[in-house]
């Protein structure tokens, strides 16, 4: 009679530490999901580097815009100030800073949804 039982007996010992190890993966997939912190995605390097560059252009050009509206052959015909020439320059830079700046913002935004 003892032979009869062992099989039955070893299968609900199996089945009891079926359920506790399943019970055991769900309560840790439980503590991790409550746990986990809400991580802030930083600013990706390369975004970072992008729009600092954005900037350096958008400085850049005003200084050149300023320097070579005094310096310009348009100027020293005029006697002073070529606003022709500082325009140009103003422009350019602003265009190049909104172009530069909207690929960083591009890449940040990219980097953010990669890492969701």
């Amino acid at each position: 009679m003892d032979n009869s039982n062992q099989p039955s007996s070893k299968i609900v010992r199996k089945s009891e530490r079926v359920n506790d190890y399943q019970t055991k993966l769900m309560q840790n997939e439980s503590l991790n999901n409550s746990k986990s912190p809400k991580v802030e995605i930083n600013e990706n390097g390369i975004a970072l580097f992008v729009k600092t560059i954005a900037w350096a252009i958008l400085a850049i050009g005003f200084f050149c815009g300023i320097g070579f509206g005094f310096l310009s052959e348009y100027a020293s015909s005029s006697g002073g100030f070529s606003w022709l020439m500082a325009i140009l320059w103003w422009v350019t830079s602003i265009i190049s800073f909104a172009v530069m700046l909207g690929l960083g913002e591009i890449i940040s935004l990219l980097n953010k949804i990669y890492h969701k």
